[in-house]
């Protein structure tokens, strides 16, 4: 709730250069990337730090540039992580009431606020329905997630 009163404050400032991304998808982008970092980056330095340091210092030695090595050696090996970290960010975003039932403009319609907006005109029927709905996309998202990472670990963890 802070984190959308703060957002408010700082976007809707009306001599602001910020003030552009109020009342837009961009604004509760960023909002929900920052209320959700701490427990990716968790995962992804975690699941950085599992890999041998060496791999870079082989790499220059051998003339192989930065990014060759990034692409053919890091994301493959760290890619497991990469796929559970946009899970995550989907599945939180898709519930968060806090920070984005202040910016959301009108017009724009989020699952989550309309389901604290129904249930406040007094449709509780449609709002439990779209609470049904929304529980169904999360377990489908998981359902996908699961097959994805099931063949992400086939190809690139092979070694392990």
């Amino acid at each position: 709730m802070v984190l959308g009163l703060a957002y408010i404050f700082t976007f809707n400032a009306p001599g602001s250069v910020l003030n552009r991304l109020y009342a837009t998808l961009a604004i509760l982008v960023i909002s929900n990337l920052v209320h959700y970092f701490t427990v990716p980056f968790l995962t992804a330095t975690t699941s950085l730090k599992q890999m041998d340091a060496e791999f870079e210092s082989v790499a220059a030695s051998m003339g192989v540039p930065f990014w060759k090595t990034f692409w053919r050696v890091t994301v493959p090996i760290a890619l497991p992580s990469i796929v559970g970290i946009s899970m995550y960010f989907f599945l939180n975003a898709m519930v968060t009431l806090s920070a984005v039932v202040f910016l959301v403009a009108p017009g724009t319609e989020l699952a989550a606020v309309a389901v604290l907006l129904m249930d406040d005109s007094g449709d509780t029927a449609q709002a439990a329905a779209m609470s049904v709905l929304i529980v169904a996309v999360g377990l489908l998202v998981r359902l996908v997630y699961w097959l994805v990472l099931r063949g992400i670990t086939r190809r690139t963890q092979a070694w392990r």
